[in-house]
């Protein structure tokens, strides 16, 4: 997208679509209003990359660096730190289905370790086909990128178990699902702080 910061060439042909999207999205947020600390969240993360490096090892092939240093669930929260130059914590998150609450209470996690500014970025790549399911179907490569404060208004608001359901009940990955409940009104106000 063009209101997205360009990648780096090289960096880009080695991630993985919804990985450059998420990569992208927390540079864009970031620049803008830059973050004390990151929480990726991901359900499946890079699991392109590590069938590619599961089935060249089954074909008894060499397995490509690219691939390789890709293959971990923290590539994307990894690259940001190297591509703004900013030695950030950071954290990557996988839950299944309840992947983007479970982010929201490692948000908190790090405004109770004082951070005033925490970047969360929701992101999915493509599934590999064999992975597709009725319980595990097909993803196309998205991501959401959320600038959370800690301030003292939101201090009495709660973190709603309808956060849960957003997936279930609306057919949108959740992050989606919250984003279009929040600005229809409708959404739960967590409690981050």
């Amino acid at each position: 997208p063009a209101d997205l910061p360009a990648l780096p060439m090289l960096l880009a042909r080695r991630l993985d679509s919804g990985s450059r999207l998420a990569l992208q999205s927390a540079l864009a947020v970031h620049q803008r209003q830059p973050a004390s600390a990151l929480v990726f969240s991901s359900r499946h993360g890079e699991i392109g990359h590590t069938l590619r490096i599961l089935q060249t090892l089954a074909a008894r092939q060499p397995v490509s660096p690219a691939d390789f240093a890709a293959s971990v669930h923290n590539t994307a929260a990894g690259q940001f730190t190297i591509t703004a130059g900013q030695p950030l914590p950071a954290s990557s998150v996988s839950a299944g289905k309840q992947t983007f609450l479970q982010a929201l209470f490692e948000v908190r996690a790090f405004f109770a370790a004082g951070h005033l500014r925490v970047l969360h970025v929701d992101f999915e790549n493509s599934l590999p086909a064999v992975f597709h399911s009725a319980e595990v179907p097909a993803t196309i490569p998205r991501a959401a990128a959320f600038l959370w404060e800690n301030t003292p208004d939101k201090s009495a608001r709660e973190i709603s178990s309808a956060a849960i359901s957003f997936e279930e009940n609306s057919g949108l990955p959740p992050a989606f699902a919250f984003l279009q409940r929040h600005f229809a009104g409708t959404a739960p106000q967590p409690c981050l702080s």
